[in-house]
């Protein structure tokens, strides 16, 4: 009697982890379908704000056709042109393969990175885990502080207290704090912590630390290379490069350059920093574009911090920057496509100062360049997204 009682209570704790499953999976299910709706939404929303700036622009039917028929071969379906009429009115270049939000955001993006991974991944206070390696060198900046869930480690994560977190950041100089959920230069503050006070405000190191919502990492603020500094003193000047995995090689995006703009210690794109693209050795274009308003854009052809041309501007050692991002791409793990934030430090070396892995801007490079993101791969990329 007992091994039958046993039998039936294994039998029901197997239909109901069975049950379980199922309902988890139709979760995921509809979970997958409303965050696809939702980034469909935002690339409508987006398209949307840039009309200005792409409404005027008219095709001819044969372009039309030449359009649609790219698409429909390599995709399987009809896409809006408004994204790549918007390129070509900004760039003055046509392409039929500049890749659209509307088929990057919803399909592309959750089929090279995991939602859950890439969000865990991404945060701020993560980036040690996956660089800090002696391997490599100081290709990240030192970490002084992190607070992770409420609790609290110091820059070796060793788990200490809040007055021990504190008391180890009295004298760390110049330094940058980091909110893990900061976005387009938001969550980002300049500190210059002596004596356990911030020289810059006067305030306590405890008092900042106790205002801060959330996760946070606190770096050393690096310096960076002259050529980079020249650009904007005030701000950390970042190259993003973008890398990604195609038929089991990884490639590089163009590469594109942000720099501050007057006293702002950012160089964010929406926080007032300007964009510019750069050649593969490290030459300018022509034009640094900047965010005059939510959707209006505005240019230079000279930097507006010097007054100094823009175009043949070089900075030196871009080949080690993508020599570097190419190689250690899969240090991060299970990503088909990471946008590293780097910067070149003062003896030529790159620095990694974070890495995006969610919903990556795809359109910043492209109309920096005035050319495709995936260049020739945009068919092999499209391939893993086609509707059948």
């Amino acid at each position: 009697m007992g091994n039958f009682a046993d039998r039936l209570t294994l039998f029901s704790l197997k239909t109901r982890a069975g049950i379980l499953r199922k309902l988890l999976a139709l979760l995921r299910r509809i979970e997958t379908k409303l965050a696809w709706s939702a980034d469909s939404l935002f690339s409508a929303k987006t398209l949307f704000d840039k009309r200005r700036y792409y409404r005027h622009v008219k095709w001819s039917a044969e372009r039309q056709r030449e359009f649609d028929d790219y698409w429909l071969t390599n995709y399987g379906a009809r896409i809006d042109s408004g994204f790549h009429r918007f390129f070509e009115n900004l760039t003055g270049r046509y392409y039929v393969d500049y890749f659209s939000n509307q088929v990057y955001l919803p399909s592309l993006a959750r089929k090279l990175n995991d939602v859950q991974m890439a969000n865990m991944c991404g945060w701020k206070t993560m980036l040690s885990f996956f660089l800090n390696n002696a391997e490599l060198g100081d290709c990240i900046p030192k970490h002084y502080a992190y607070r992770i869930r409420d609790f609290f480690y110091d820059g070796d994560r060793n788990v200490v207290t809040f007055d021990e977190l504190v008391a180890g950041l009295a004298n760390v100089g110049e330094c940058v704090l980091k909110t893990s959920d900061g976005a387009q230069g938001s969550g980002v503050s300049m500190l210059d912590l002596r004596d356990g006070h911030d020289a810059r405000s006067g305030r306590s190191a405890s008092e900042i630390l106790n205002s801060v919502a959330g996760d946070f990492v606190i770096q050393e603020r690096i310096k960076e290379h002259p050529a980079l500094a020249r650009l904007s003193p005030k701000s950390i000047n970042t190259i993003r490069i973008t890398t990604y995995i195609c038929e089991g090689k990884v490639y590089h995006s163009p590469i594109a350059i942000r720099f501050g703009v007057g006293d702002s210690p950012v160089d964010n794109f929406h926080a007032g920093g300007l964009g510019i693209g750069v050649k593969d050795d490290g030459t300018l274009l022509k034009t640094a574009r900047g965010l005059k308003s939510h959707s209006q854009y505005v240019d230079y052809t000279s930097n507006p911090n010097n007054g100094e041309p823009i175009e043949g501007y070089k900075i030196p050692h871009m080949d080690r920057v993508i020599e570097f991002v190419t190689k250690n791409h899969g240090r991060i793990p299970g990503m088909g496509m990471v946008s590293w934030d780097v910067v070149i430090t003062e003896d030529g070396k790159p620095m990694v100062i974070e890495v995006n892995l969610g919903c990556q801007n795809i359109v910043f490079a492209q109309h920096l360049h005035g050319r495709p993101f995936f260049g020739d791969n945009t068919p092999k990329m499209l391939k893993l997204v086609k509707k059948r």
